[in-house]
């Protein structure tokens, strides 16, 4: 069997449903984008157990989006990556991707969710400034707070290459 985890919407984004009897409102839905690695963070939440600066350097809890309770994004943003070496940043409504090849497509996701028409020619600024989101996440080794963990290899968005850094 062979996976072919597309960087587009088809590819990445499922939906998640919860059933948690007087936790989880019957019925009731979110507009999160929440990250299979978010699973961790949330469980550790759930039983009160304090995560160690270096695990779950990706995950944040989502229970506050399962209860009602968040306002407001719950991350920063989520990074995405195909099985091809193409990356994407998803921010609120908007998904940046940026191929192999460093060529890059900006979708307006409230407007077109199949991601038929690239916006990048009419927000190139706003681009750019979304490709420093990822590229802070990975010279830091996580996208949340804490320490920076190390890498075992390094990730150069403007050039998308691969290099094994040194131990």
């Amino acid at each position: 069997m062979r996976i072919n985890a597309s960087i587009y919407e088809g590819g990445h984004c499922e939906p998640f449903r919860a059933v948690w009897p007087g936790k989880v409102e019957a019925g009731s839905t979110s507009d999160q984008t929440v990250s299979i690695t978010d699973i961790f963070a949330t469980c550790a939440d759930i039983v009160g157990a304090p995560l160690p600066d270096n695990a779950g350097e990706d995950s944040v809890s989502f229970l506050k989006c399962l209860t009602g309770e968040q306002e407001g994004p719950f991350r920063e943003a989520s990074v995405q990556q195909s099985g091809r070496k193409a990356f994407a940043i998803r921010q609120g409504q908007w998904k940046l991707i940026i191929h192999e090849d460093n060529h890059r497509e900006l979708f307006d996701l409230a407007n077109d969710i199949g991601e038929t028409t690239n916006v990048i020619q009419e927000h190139p600024e706003f681009a750019n400034t979304m490709a420093t989101l990822p590229q802070s996440y990975f010279n830091n080794g996580r996208s949340t707070r804490g320490e920076p963990q190390p890498l075992e290899h390094e990730v150069n968005l403007d050039e998308v290459r691969y290099s094994k850094t040194e131990k």
